[in-house]
């Protein structure tokens, strides 16, 4: 498939926010007590761009700074706009969330409520930005339309993030989750110092692996009991990708081990 351009588009203040939350298919729209379960985070994918780091951006990760507070931006592709959840996103966010493979495959809660996607939408997300803990997207047609998934990255220690996601069940099969995750990891590693980006889902989730597996993912292998979803420990496939694979430098050198060191 043909990679998509991402560009990043000027932050703005005026934007009502997103939050973050999103898991192996889609953004954590919790209850208010279901908020407080920090197993219930999720993630998003999909997307492209070509952009490379800034000096800047090299020397922020060599010296382990870490920017406290990150303004939600809009990223754009050939065919999709990565954005801000506002609170018009709302109704958008529980209808898609009644999807029985979301509710199955993600962490968010079953049954999902309208008051879910309230949290979502107007705490939860603007709260990961907020803290610089996660980076919640809507993803939408470049030319304005209907709400076709919700990615994002999530904060797994110095210069790594993972990548969560869900597709709404209409859109899927056109490559949009694809396209957004290679955006995604395209401005994770020339904005934000990433010099690991993860993925991780529920082992049998194929749809989810599909989309990982094309944006350039590499799987490393399955974490036993490596995610809980609904109160329940389970095994995750685990899947990497670095800056060296989309052909962009890294912050920080990397020493792969040589063959047979491992045995």
């Amino acid at each position: 498939m043909t990679r998509a351009r991402a560009r990043q588009v000027v932050p703005t203040a005026t934007a009502i926010v997103s939050e973050t939350a999103l898991a192996k298919g889609g953004p954590q729209c919790r209850s208010p007590a279901r908020a407080r379960d920090a197993s219930r985070t999720q993630r998003t994918h999909e997307a492209a761009g070509r952009c490379r780091p800034t000096r800047k951006v090299f020397a922020r990760a060599r010296a382990g700074h870490h920017n406290s507070v990150m303004e939600p931006i809009t990223l754009t592709t050939d065919r999709l706009r990565l954005r801000p959840f506002t609170a018009a996103d709302v109704d958008a966010v529980d209808a898609a969330c009644q999807d029985p493979d979301i509710q199955r495959w993600t962490q968010v809660p079953s049954p999902y409520t309208r008051a879910d996607a309230e949290l979502f939408v107007t705490r939860l997300v603007p709260d990961g930005w907020r803290e610089d803990k996660e980076y919640s997207f809507a993803v939408e047609p470049l030319e304005g339309g209907p709400l076709l998934a919700a990615a994002g990255l999530h904060a797994r220690g110095e210069g790594v993030r993972e990548v969560g996601f869900w597709g709404t069940k209409e859109h899927r099969g056109h490559g949009y989750m694809t396209e957004a995750v290679e955006a995604l990891a395209r401005w994770a590693f020339t904005s934000l110092g990433v010099h690991r980006l993860l993925w991780r889902a529920e082992v049998g989730n194929a749809p989810s692996r599909a989309v990982a597996e094309r944006a350039g993912f590499t799987l490393e292998g399955v974490e036993r009991a490596g995610l809980v979803n609904k109160g329940t420990a389970r095994d995750a496939w685990i899947a990497s990708l670095l800056p060296s694979d989309l052909g962009l430098p890294s912050p920080l050198p990397y020493l792969p081990a040589k063959a047979g060191a491992e045995s």
